[in-house]
């Protein structure tokens, strides 16, 4: 849905998942901590949550319009009692700034 839809997706990806990306802002020593979350959302929750992301469409543009009746579609396909669960992972980088 994300490569689909992402303006940008690919690239905000590649960016926060390089390591040397990373080291050039933090240096070489840095620490990396994963927490995970689940978040369960209803429909309204969902669409809203896409319109929180900068690499995705606004919902007021032809083709926002166009991935939000794709995100009802995706939705009404996986929820079960009225609501989906999003599993991810936060990472939280951390380093001895000088």
């Amino acid at each position: 849905f994300l490569i689909e839809w992402g303006t940008d997706y690919e690239i905000v990806k590649t960016r926060y998942e390089n390591p040397a990306h990373i080291a050039r802002v933090l240096g070489e020593l840095y620490t990396r901590r994963s927490f995970p979350h689940t978040q369960e959302m209803n429909l309204d929750i969902f669409r809203a949550r896409t319109q929180s992301a900068s690499y995705l469409p606004r919902a007021d543009t032809p083709r926002g319009k166009a991935m939000m009746e794709a995100l009802d579609q995706l939705f009404a396909r996986f929820q079960k009692k009225g609501t989906v669960r999003f599993d991810y992972c936060t990472n939280l980088y951390c380093a001895r700034l000088s």
